[in-house]
């Protein structure tokens, strides 16, 4: 075996991949793969296949990609940890955990380990809200106490309720303020007819979410010119939709949401049909009626901030999504300097998946070994259901025994409110 040959073929594949000729780049790593063979050194030959596989399947090529994992597979790639550097390679931008075919290969390489086969595999993608400081839990079960009980058992209608419930506490004042952000004293302050501001119906209603157990933040729309004079701003909340499976806006001032036909969206979306002239296309909603009265409102999402770190019983740190739109100085918004905001770049990072549920799994000496994890900021335990029995708590990392046939678990996550995520399934076949 040439050793420099196979260097320069290896060599060859990776300018290939860096000038995302990945067709070329894996023909180079096949023909690595198949010096490995001639010198049986199947190790070597199972890295190469691997290789080439990923070129495969960023080339969209997603059957000669499964066909050279199935060869990789054979040759002991069983292992899924040997695969996280898959996360590594995008496609046009995209993790590749993030395309369907990443589930494929999962499958497949289990298929070839010998005793079992997966069927179903339902593993979801999530990056953890790091940075995000939700409020201290005991006061959100305070504020819930003092909430009427919502009707609603359908998930957006329940939070039109919330939105129609926070509009009518108080009325709009552009001046008043309470004596503190805290929601509950913004209640009870309300209580003695005093109106508040936008941010107020915000900051309450963004609360009442959170203590229901649903991720929700406030959010700052402002004008191009927002740094001179006043009313240039206003406050709204967005709040995480596990049916919608997105983040959606609602203005609780105004009692409305925005749609574009059919899609209920947020705040980041508005601005792009604003910044794109198709503001004909988007319309405020007031409990399913357009409200066209409210259309001028769309002024408002020429910046957008986003407030992440955001604890309403004490101060709040602020991540925010700007952008410059004057050559002259900025100077206050809502009595905050400019310098209040940490800049940032990066939609998926402003717009995390909420309440998704992620596994991995490893198949060793007849034990599959799981290991859980979560995007659930409530979160208070694991559950799960063996083959449609009970559900029963579980920790984050277990061993599951399987028997001889079908195999099914299922998993899903309870919050500190008693709220259950969607659930999650893994089927496996056992055949010895």
């Amino acid at each position: 075996m040439n050793n420099n040959n196979i260097e320069r073929l290896i060599k060859e594949g990776r300018i290939y991949a860096s000038k995302n000729d990945f067709n070329g780049a894996k023909n180079k790593f096949s023909q690595v793969a198949e010096l490995f063979a001639l010198a049986k050194d199947s190790k070597k030959q199972n890295w190469a296949l691997a290789a080439a596989a990923y070129m495969s399947i960023l080339n969209k090529d997603i059957a000669e990609g499964l066909s050279l994992f199935n060869k990789a597979a054979k040759l002991g790639y069983t292992d899924l940890e040997k695969l996280d550097d898959l996360s590594n390679l995008k496609y046009k931008g995209r993790g590749l955990k993030e395309l369907n075919t990443f589930q494929h290969i999962y499958k497949l390489v289990y298929n070839n380990a010998s005793t079992i086969g997966i069927v179903k595999y339902q593993s979801q993608n999530i990056e953890p809200w790091q940075w995000m400081k939700y409020c201290d839990t005991r006061n959100l079960v305070r504020l819930k106490k003092k909430l009427p009980h919502f009707k609603s058992t359908k998930e957006f209608d329940f939070f039109k309720e919330c939105l129609a419930w926070v509009n009518k506490c108080f009325a709009h004042d552009a001046v008043n303020k309470p004596s503190n952000s805290n929601p509950i004293t913004i209640l009870k302050e309300a209580d003695d007819k005093r109106g508040f501001t936008c941010q107020e119906f915000s900051i309450l209603l963004a609360a009442v979410m959170q203590a229901q157990g649903y991720p929700a933040r406030v959010i700052a729309i402002l004008k191009n010119n927002y740094g001179y004079g006043t009313g240039k701003g206003h406050w709204v909340i967005e709040v995480w939709s596990d049916d919608f499976d997105k983040w959606i806006l609602l203005d609780p001032q105004n009692n409305c949401y925005w749609m574009a036909g059919k899609e209920v969206l947020n705040a980041s979306e508005i601005r792009e049909y604003v910044l794109k002239g198709k503001t004909q296309q988007v319309n405020p909603y007031i409990n399913g009626r357009k409200a066209v009265s409210l259309k001028s409102w769309l002024e408002y999402f020429s910046v957008v901030w986003i407030y992440n770190n955001q604890n309403f019983f004490a101060n709040w740190d602020t991540l925010g999504e700007t952008e410059e739109t004057s050559d002259r100085p900025h100077l206050l918004f809502q009595d905050k300097p400019r310098g209040y905001f940490k800049h940032h770049q990066g939609m998926d990072y402003l717009y995390p998946s909420m309440n998704k549920i992620s596994y991995k799994l490893k198949y060793h000496n007849k034990k599959l070994s799981f290991v859980l994890s979560n995007s659930c900021p409530f979160f208070k335990k694991y559950e799960i259901s063996r083959n449609n029995g009970p559900w029963s708590e579980c920790k984050s990392e277990f061993v599951g025994h399987l028997t001889k046939g079908s195999n099914i678990f299922t998993f899903r996550v309870r919050d500190i409110f008693n709220r259950k995520t969607k659930n999650v399934v893994l089927a496996i076949n056992k055949y010895k």
